[in-house]
C-alpha cells in the first residue's frame, strides 16, 4: 500500500506526468500491482506499472 499513498501524492504533483492511480490484480503475477496513468507530452495517456515509473526516473537521475 505505500506504493499506492507515493503514487497518489505524486499525482497531486502539478509538475508530475500521473494522471490516475488505480490497484489491479495481475494475474500472471498473482499479486495486486499499483498502476499508474502517466502522460509525458500530447501522446495519449498510458497505464504503466507504478515501480516502472520510478524506475524510469530513477534511471533519469544517473
Amino acid at each position: 500500500m505505500i506504493y499506492n499513498q507515493d503514487a497518489m501524492e505524486q499525482m497531486n504533483n502539478p509538475l508530475s506526468p500521473v494522471k490516475m492511480v488505480r490497484e489491479t490484480y495481475s494475474r500472471w503475477l498473482q499479486r495486486n500491482i499499483t498502476e499508474v496513468q502517466v502522460q509525458f507530452a500530447d501522446e495519449e495517456p498510458a497505464w504503466i506499472p507504478y515501480e516502472t515509473l520510478l524506475a524510469m526516473q530513477g534511471a533519469l537521475d544517473k
